[in-house]
């Protein structure tokens, strides 16, 4: 009995000690591979992203039920998902009619949420999230006022990578209107690899007519 207890002590210890490097070589690869990706082709995946959105949105059809989701290629064997939402406050779904545009109710708030996964291609996730009000009619057309209250960006970051930190920004000189351009930016940081930066610009909340927001995305560097 005491040399079969041995014997799994030992097989034991074996296993650890083959399974312990592997691991390891699995997170230098992921960190050299994330280390190796450029702020440019980061940007590029992402510009990727925002003309796919902008040209196929249409897709969703109206009595499609959300989340709309999409997967995306950026890059040589890098594909992006991507989910979209855009739900009423306090109810489960918004009504989408047509190219990426929703039916909406006055002086009523909505959460736009837009979800990009894998961008930096080791298992990174984050969610861009616009909170707005639908105000009552401009004059007598069929426009609504359009209100950002707050854009909000979060994130699971990637293999190598512990935290991140966020800015955003609403164009307040437009906000209020019916045409309100949003965008912002996550940073995953790491204590050993460089920062990498995910920037979203711009996503634009717009009021169309016949009681309706479009989403638009337009994509610069």
């Amino acid at each position: 009995m005491k040399r079969i207890k041995q014997f799994l002590v030992v097989a034991l210890m074996t296993v650890i000690v083959a399974v312990a490097p592997m691991s390891a070589f699995a997170q230098t690869e992921a960190g050299q591979g994330i280390s190796d990706l450029s702020q440019e082709k980061i940007d590029m995946r992402m510009k990727a992203v925002f003309e796919y959105l902008d040209e196929n949105a249409y897709l969703m059809e109206e009595d499609s039920q959300e989340p709309w989701s999409f997967s995306i290629p950026v890059d040589e064997g890098v594909i992006v998902d991507v989910k979209i939402t855009n739900q009423e406050d306090l109810k489960a779904r918004g009504d989408a009619v047509g190219r990426n545009t929703y039916n909406v109710t006055s002086y009523s708030n909505y959460n736009y949420t837009l979800t990009v996964s894998n961008v930096l291609g080791y298992g990174d996730t984050t969610l861009y999230k616009v909170n707005y009000t639908v105000g009552g009619y401009v004059g007598s057309t069929t426009y609504h006022y359009i209100t950002v209250n707050q854009v909000t960006i979060s994130g699971t970051p990637p293999t190598g990578y512990n935290g991140y930190t966020t800015s955003t920004y609403i164009d307040q000189s437009l906000n209020g209107g019916i045409i309100v351009p949003t965008s912002g930016s996550i940073t995953y940081t790491s204590p050993i690899l460089a920062n990498k930066k995910i920037t979203f610009r711009e996503v634009s909340i717009n009021s169309i007519p016949n009681d309706k927001v479009d989403i638009d995305y337009w994509y610069e560097y």
